[in-house]
């Protein structure tokens, strides 16, 4: 099957649904609460073939490793948060 035609549509579907539900909160936690950047996005994208999210931060003056521990951070706990293991709004 083609490229775009995958055998199972479920991992696609879940993904496209992840990349909704968790698109408001990325940016709100990292662009509006800890002010991180002036933009902040979260989206499913598709490199090389492979599907995956992808999550930006530009910041004129941020350190890089600095934005990526506080995304990798916002995603544990959004994890977390998913997994019931945490409230909203907590950490």
């Amino acid at each position: 099957m083609g490229e775009d035609l995958p055998c199972d549509p479920r991992p696609a579907v879940l993904l496209a649904l992840l990349a909704a539900v968790a698109s408001k909160p990325a940016f709100h936690a990292l662009r509006t609460q800890q002010r991180l950047g002036y933009s902040v996005s979260l989206a499913k994208q598709r490199l090389g073939g492979v599907v995956g999210l992808g999550l930006r931060v530009q910041s004129p003056d941020r350190d890089p490793g600095v934005l990526r521990e506080r995304v990798a951070a916002w995603v544990e706990g959004f994890g977390q948060e998913l997994r019931g293991e945490r409230g909203e709004g907590e950490g």
